[in-house]
């Protein structure tokens, strides 16, 4: 089943417990993640207002196997659909117009990554909403199984420069934002894949790399309790040594020179380093291989 959003509501929140979150709080600790459009779900439990679901398209690694990631979600806040979705949105946010007509009223709007079933109808897709029909322009989606390319990965990158930083958020919007791994996770879900929803499992899923093979749309990775800790943050890799990064001190994504992120020369031949401060820094890909094979794809 996947799910549909009622609109013009923001995507879903994914809660912790049941309980709603004050529409102010950018850094609630019950925000497990958020539900995109075209979501595939599964329904664990639906007594009372609440629904308890699995996310299929934002894995976790527990006791010692991938599982879906699970959460309370307010029912009134999305609906299900069983069609799978064919198409995804690749603009940081596109508008939803009830006539294809640009002048037309906007009756909602899908964030980056957002997924959807529709039909194309001349220079518009024709959107199956639920219970209605909208329209978005044809420029503003793209394939589910269109190959990812680094330097369009980079461009969608750049495009959210600036985005509020918002624990748990999918939502690359002024209102909302992204967290560090929902930013990445984002990037890879625009070009329909699938990629651990966590930082931490983002890194168990890479290939490991030394930091001078890295290239732009690789990730680095870093745990403030050195090399055997976890990994709390991960940030995407970018040609000239710097980064692009959800961070929560600045509340917003910003590119950085990794000179000035670590106030400290990295060693070009290692995988992981700890650092003077103690704080350890990793080095992987989750790019495909040349010839359409997979590293941590999903």
């Amino acid at each position: 089943m996947f799910t549909t959003l009622p609109y013009p509501k923001v995507p879903a929140d994914l809660r912790a417990l049941k309980e709603k979150r004050e529409p102010s709080n950018w850094n609630d600790p019950l925000q497990e993640s958020q539900i995109l459009s075209g979501e595939e779900v599964r329904i664990i439990d639906a007594s009372g207002p609440w629904f308890l679901v699995d996310l299929l398209n934002q894995p976790v690694f527990k006791n010692n196997q991938w599982v879906p990631y699970q959460g309370w979600v307010l029912k009134e806040t999305f609906s299900i659909i069983d069609k799978k979705p064919n198409w995804c949105v690749i603009k940081v946010e596109t508008e939803i117009k009830a006539d294809k007509n640009k002048t037309s009223l906007t009756i909602g709007k899908l964030p980056l990554g957002s997924r959807l079933f529709g039909e194309l109808d001349g220079e518009w897709l024709k959107l199956n909403l639920g219970s209605e029909t909208g329209y978005i322009s044809r420029n503003s989606v793209d394939s589910l199984v269109k190959p990812l390319h680094p330097k369009e990965l980079l461009s969608r990158a750049i495009d959210l420069i600036d985005i509020p930083y918002f624990w748990g958020g999918l939502n690359p919007s002024q209102e909302q934002g992204v967290d560090c791994s929902g930013l990445t996770h984002l990037l890879f879900r625009s070009f329909g894949k699938t990629i651990p929803r966590n930082a931490h499992d983002q890194f168990l899923k890479c290939e490991r790399k030394r930091f001078s093979d890295l290239k732009t749309g690789d990730l680095l990775f870093s745990s403030e309790k050195g090399v055997g800790g976890r990994i709390t943050h991960v940030m995407l890799f970018v040609q000239g040594n710097r980064i692009i990064e959800a961070v929560k001190s600045e509340r917003k994504v910003r590119i950085i020179s990794l000179k000035k992120k670590f106030n400290e020369e990295l060693n070009p031949f290692l995988e992981e380093q700890e650092l003077s401060d103690g704080t350890a820094v990793f080095y992987g890909s989750l790019l495909p291989i040349s010839g359409g094979e997979k590293t941590g794809l999903i």
